[in-house]
């Protein structure tokens, strides 16, 4: 879940700019008139957090006050040292797994069903103790979180003042001794603080890539953050997510030039190291092989080596990832894995024999990673079933009119050549792929690779491969496309969709904190309280994912995020979604 403070606006608006191009008004159940304010509004809960945070235990009620202030603390601190004794030996005794397993039951019992279905019986529940301090607590604790689920903020946190640590041993201590509202109240303000703190982090990123192409610093950020996380919330994430992230820092890969700068990435060494250890090459390489075999294997090496370093890196020791099938590609499990990770056995053994090829013509080998991220988006969106086609008749601009995509002259000449040549009857590059991104609906605004080189390798890799004996020159430096350079758009003149983005009215809107039904349909025989709860957690869910997926997607540079899992996978909230 993303929230944007003011000064990101400006930011987000080349967001907003590419929603506009996609179409993508709606956000799951959000309209992008309530992004704007959905924007807003966590802007203004955000900037609460520092005060919270600084609040201390003088946030209880007068009721409270009848206790000392050395006795509130004793009492607090007492009741946490309990709880951080009963972490350490839940942690001790505990695989990372069975932590993990232990932590998601724990948080069912105050964010899932189960809470929802007896939050009246939570309402009431009371400490069992006569102590006026802890009965003040769990009052306000009740009055806290019925407040925040109401969509206010109006009373404060009794656990603003407590460590990211403290707070964790609160929310998954089932011992009784807190309430369970009480856990649910430190529940909000850990996660209070983890979007603050993601606020912070989206946005160094965010210039970090504009000014060097990389997210190198934004990978360190977020490892630091994740080995400060207590131990049953670093069991929530996956099990390679920090090594991952070491790998990611030491690749140091650039985005825009497709090159990683860090330690150990000079291809050549790739290459000899290939050549040297593994198997199946060396074996290829051995010295009994007659010149001219050996010759041949070697640079089949070369070309192999090649692809492994600049799709995959050298984390792997050269071995290159299993292939994923893109039947479920675009679903949540999925969407922030690289599309390289997505191309099939003979696409990598095609892109091998294009890097082999392109580095004896002195080509500049981006040509190649352009291609092959074309390639792997195709199919990790299932062969192209999963990204619906621009121009099929569904996108309208703010006011109504038709919106339809075509290529410049350039590449429509271009596409029209590749289409119609006897070598795509034969060559090796899947002709469904050439189809799919050579229509503009498709192509225009994602594909960013050169579509003349693109043509030259439909050529070299057919039957009428033989004819052809070197690239032209100005391969030798990377063009590529610019989606938003090089496509066209029509608007019709007429105004066809029936219900236009202008006249959209909300039937439920949110007024300084109060939540105001302007259609009461719109509640579907709900309670107020309900609908907003559930059109909350289906923001939280959705709004970050398809916000960053549609920034992230569609940008010539940066689409390439998501080779380094994307801030979708890094920054996704991990366990269950928070009512505000």
């Amino acid at each position: 879940m993303l929230v944007v403070k003011p000064k990101l606006q400006a930011a987000f608006a080349d967001i907003i700019g590419i929603f506009e191009i996609l179409g993508s008004f709606m956000i799951g159940a959000v309209s992008y008139s309530s992004v704007q304010a959905s924007f807003g509004s966590k802007t203004e809960e955000i900037s609460r957090v520092n005060e919270q945070t600084s609040a201390g235990t003088e946030n209880l009620n007068a009721d409270a006050t009848q206790t000392s202030s050395k006795q509130t603390i004793s009492t607090l601190a007492s009741q946490l040292a309990d709880s951080a004794s009963r972490a350490e030996a839940r942690d001790k005794m505990l695989s990372r797994s069975e932590l993990a397993d232990k932590a998601n039951s724990l948080l069912d019992q105050i964010l899932g069903d189960a809470y929802q279905a007896n939050k009246a019986k939570y309402n009431n529940e009371v400490p069992k103790t006569d102590d006026p301090e802890l009965l003040a607590r769990a009052k306000q604790a009740t009055e806290f979180v019925t407040s925040s689920d109401r969509g206010s903020r109006s009373v404060k946190n009794p656990f603003g003042s407590l460590s990211r640590e403290q707070l964790s041993n609160i929310i998954y201590d089932d011992s009784g001794n807190y309430t369970i509202n009480e856990r649910r109240a430190a529940y909000y303000e850990s996660d209070d603080r983890e979007q603050a703190w993601r606020v912070k982090v989206a946005a160094q990123a965010m210039d970090e890539y504009n000014r060097t192409g990389k997210m190198t610093n934004f990978f360190s950020s977020v490892l630091d953050h994740f080995k400060e996380l207590p131990t049953i919330e670093q069991a929530q994430y996956p099990k390679d997510y920090a090594s991952d992230l070491e790998s990611k820092i030491s690749r140091d890969f650039n985005y825009r030039t497709h090159q990683a700068e860090g330690k150990s990435e000079n291809p050549m060494n790739l290459i000899e190291m290939l050549l040297s250890s593994n198997p199946e090459v060396a074996k290829q390489s051995d010295s009994l092989l007659p010149a001219a075999q050996s010759n041949k294997s070697t640079a089949a090496g070369v070309g192999r080596a090649l692809m492994l370093s600049r799709l995959f890196g050298t984390e792997n020791n050269g071995v290159e990832p299993p292939v994923i099938s893109g039947v479920n590609g675009m679903d949540l499990n999925h969407i922030g894995m690289s599309p390289l990770n997505f191309l099939t056995t003979s696409d990598r053994a095609l892109l091998s024999d294009m890097y082999d090829y392109a580095h004896q013509q002195s080509a500049d080998l981006q040509n190649v990673d352009h291609l092959a991220f074309a390639l792997g988006n195709y199919r990790q969106s299932n062969n192209g079933r999963a990204i619906y086609n621009f121009n099929n008749g569904n996108n309208f601009d703010f006011e109504g009119h038709l919106r339809t995509v075509s290529f410049n002259e350039k590449d429509t000449a271009t596409a029209s050549r590749i289409l119609n040549s006897d070598a795509i009857n034969s060559t090796r590059l899947d002709q469904g792929f050439l189809r799919y991104t050579l229509d503009p609906g498709n192509g225009a605004l994602s594909n960013t690779s050169d579509f003349e080189f693109m043509e030259q390798m439909v050529i070299k890799f057919s039957d009428t491969g033989a004819e052809q004996i070197s690239l032209p020159s100005k391969f030798s430096s990377f063009s590529g496309r610019s989606p938003s350079e090089s496509s066209v758009f029509t608007l019709s003149k007429e105004v066809l969709n029936p219900n236009p983005a202008s006249t959209f009215k909300p039937q439920i809107i949110n007024d300084n904190g109060k939540w105001i039904v302007l259609d009461p349909a719109a509640l579907g025989g709900n309670s107020l309280e309900q609908t907003v709860a559930q059109q909350k957690i289906k923001s939280a869910v959705s709004l970050n994912e398809q916000v960053i997926s549609a920034f992230f997607g569609n940008d010539k540079g940066i689409s390439e995020v998501s080779t380094s899992s994307g801030l979708l996978s890094l920054l996704g909230k991990v366990g269950k979604a928070k009512v505000l």
